[in-house]
């Protein structure tokens, strides 16, 4: 403020220019006291405070990292622990190959070594013995062991393993074909594999009845509070498991439709529906004399 002189004022205008300067006295006086409020405090940045980045400077808001010299501190290591039952124990000289399991010896190491044996099939041959009975006068044969009668050679761990990358991981019968060959060693058409499938979806036929019968017994709601009918919700699934569509871009594609749903919404009937029909997929899922 540019000093005004002082003579030729009025007693009015000496007045006025007291007052003003008694106001800027308070003003100094009160930015004086918050400075001094502030002294020992960090300058807010975006780090501490509500500020944006932009407003921190180049180069400001950033803590230079030390550099610390000499060795680092040693860290615990974490290794695999291990197996609480192997399965076998080495205890032979690995010098001569003598059993030194009944000597007195101390441990030297201890580790684990986790290997796959060869997978390949166990092939039982069948002969069902029979002849004429001496008293009837009638044919009769011997009865096939319990879960390898004829009509598929192939048992429930093969149907099962088939059953559980067909329908949970979604491999096709070519590639189920080629799996079959060159992990276990075993040749099975994809016409077998069809065959195996249609099988089994005979013994689950009960429980699928079940289901698709409480399912048309149900209300209009499908899911409780649910708005989306059971035809919108078997699109939903079958897009999101068996088509592997994102509920992000079927959000956007109902939205261009005209359809607006949030994701928390589809994700909740997702879940949902999912829950429902966990009895299926743990039929499914059944050890293999489940399914048999």
């Amino acid at each position: 403020m540019a000093t005004p002189p002082r003579i030729g004022l009025s007693e009015a205008e000496k007045d006025a220019l007291l007052a003003q300067q008694q106001e800027m006295i308070e003003r100094l006086v009160s930015r004086i006291s918050e400075l001094e409020a502030l002294v020992g405090k960090p300058r807010k940045t975006s780090s501490n405070s509500h500020i944006p980045p932009s407003k921190d400077g180049f180069g400001k808001g950033k803590k230079s990292r030390k550099r610390t010299t000499g060795k680092r501190p040693s860290r615990k290591g974490k290794v695999r622990p291990l197996a609480k039952t192997p399965d076998k124990i080495a205890a032979t000289c690995g010098h001569c190959g003598t059993d030194v399991s009944g000597q007195t010896q101390r441990c030297r190491h201890r580790y684990d070594h986790i290997d796959l044996p060869p997978i390949r099939p166990t092939v039982t041959r069948i002969e069902l013995f029979g002849g004429r009975c001496g008293g009837c006068g009638k044919r009769y044969r011997a009865p096939a062991p319990l879960g390898m009668e004829p009509g598929t050679p192939f048992g429930p761990g093969i149907r099962s393993l088939l059953t559980y990358l067909h329908h949970s991981h979604h491999v096709g019968f070519e590639r189920l074909s080629r799996i079959s060959a060159e992990l276990l060693g075993l040749t099975i058409s994809e016409g077998a594999i069809a065959n195996i499938f249609r099988r089994m979806g005979g013994s689950m036929s009960a429980a699928t009845k079940a289901i698709g019968e409480k399912l048309l017994r149900a209300p209009f709601h499908v899911t409780p509070r649910g708005l989306l009918g059971p035809s919108f919700l078997a699109m939903l699934l079958f897009e999101k498991f068996g088509a592997h569509q994102p509920l992000n871009r079927q959000r956007d594609r109902y939205a261009r439709e005209g359809v607006d749903l949030s994701l928390s919404t589809l994700a909740d009937q997702v879940g949902t529906c999912t829950a429902a029909l966990m009895p299926l997929y743990l039929l499914i899922a059944a050890p293999p004399e489940a399914s048999r």
